[in-house]
C-alpha cells in the first residue's frame, strides 16, 4: 500500500479496462469502461485516507501519507447518458400490460404489476431503483402527497420527505388496492413479503417488456436512463430545490453525470435573440 505509484495505478486501469483480472473465486473479469476503475480506486483512495487516522498499539499511524492523494483517476471520455423519452415508457407499460394479461399463475401477475408500479415510480421521482424497491408504505402519504426517503436507503444517509403528483398518488392508490397491501414494503419479496424485493429480481421482467413493446436497448442503461431524463427535464428549475427533490447533497454529480444536454435545449440555447449591450 506505502508504495503505490501513479504507474502502478494507471497499470491496473488498463489491465481493469482490458478485462481478464481473476477474482478471489477464480473468476475472471470482463472488460469495462472507465467508471469501473475509477470507482475501484476511489474506494481505495478512501481506505487509505481511513487508514491515515487509525493508529497502531505504538501510536504510530497505519499510513503516514496517502500514496493515492494527487493521482489523476481514469474517467470517461465520452460518458454515456442515454435518456428515455416518454413514449418509452407508455410502449413499456402498454407491453407489460400485456403480458400480464396473458398470466394465469398469480405471482407471476402480481410481478408484473410490481415492475409496472416500480417503473412509474421511478420516472416520476428521479429517485434511484434500490431506494424505490425498499420502500414502506409507511413511507408513503397518500393523502399527504409525500413520499419519505428513509436515510438508510440513502447513498448520502440523509432522511428527505418530498411531495408527489395526483397522477403518482393515484397510481400508487390503484396499485396497492390491486395489490390487497395493507402495510409492509411497497415491492415485496417474492418467497418474504415482510421483506423488499431484491434490488435485480425486476430486471429480466423490464427487459422482456422492452423486448415486447420491440424498444431499442439504450446503451449502458436499464432503469437510470429514467434518473436521467427526470434531471434533465428539469434543467430550467432552481438547482437546489432539483437537488432536494431527488436527494442529491452536492450539485456536481447532478450537473456533471445526470443532466444531459437534449436538443430542445439546444436549439433553445443557439436561438437565444437576446444581445448583450454595453452602452
Amino acid at each position: 500500500m506505502r508504495t503505490l505509484t501513479p504507474d502502478d495505478v494507471k497499470a491496473y486501469t488498463t489491465r481493469r479496462l482490458k478485462g481478464g483480472i481473476e477474482r478471489a473465486d477464480g473468476r475472471r473479469l470482463g472488460p469495462t469502461r472507465a467508471r469501473s476503475p475509477q470507482a475501484d480506486l476511489m474506494l481505495l483512495r478512501a481506505m487509505c485516507r481511513w487508514a491515515q487516522t487509525v493508529r497502531t498499539a505504538m501510536g504510530k499511524r497505519w499510513l503516514a501519507d496517502n500514496p493515492l492523494l494527487g493521482v489523476r483517476l481514469p474517467s470517461e471520455r465520452n460518458p454515456r447518458r442515454p435518456l428515455a423519452d416518454y413514449g418509452r415508457l407508455e410502449r413499456t407499460r402498454e407491453a407489460i400490460a400485456t403480458l400480464a394479461a396473458h398470466e394465469d399463475v398469480p405471482s407471476r401477475l402480481r410481478a408484473w404489476r410490481m415492475l409496472d408500479c416500480a417503473l412509474v415510480v421511478v420516472e416520476a421521482t428521479g429517485h434511484r431503483k434500490g431506494a424505490v424497491l425498499k420502500l414502506d408504505w409507511q413511507d408513503v402519504d397518500l393523502a399527504g402527497r409525500v413520499i419519505r426517503w428513509r436515510a438508510e436507503n440513502d447513498k448520502a444517509g440523509t432522511e428527505w420527505r418530498v411531495p408527489i403528483t395526483d397522477a403518482l398518488a393515484r397510481e400508487l392508490s390503484e396499485y396497492r388496492q390491486a395489490m390487497d397491501a395493507g402495510s409492509g414494503p411497497v415491492f415485496p419479496a417474492w418467497r418474504n413479503a415482510s421483506r423488499p424485493i431484491h434490488p435485480t429480481a425486476l430486471d429480466h421482467l423490464l427487459l422482456r417488456a422492452e423486448q415486447a413493446a420491440k424498444l431499442p436497448k439504450l446503451p449502458g442503461a436499464l432503469w437510470k436512463c429514467w434518473r436521467t431524463s427526470w434531471a434533465s427535464a428539469r434543467k430550467s428549475h432552481p438547482l437546489r430545490d432539483v437537488m432536494y427533490a431527488v436527494g442529491w447533497r452536492t450539485p456536481a454529480v447532478l450537473v456533471e453525470v445526470y443532466q444531459a444536454a437534449d436538443a430542445e435545449s439546444v436549439r433553445a440555447v443557439v436561438e437565444e435573440s437576446r444581445k448583450v449591450r454595453t452602452t
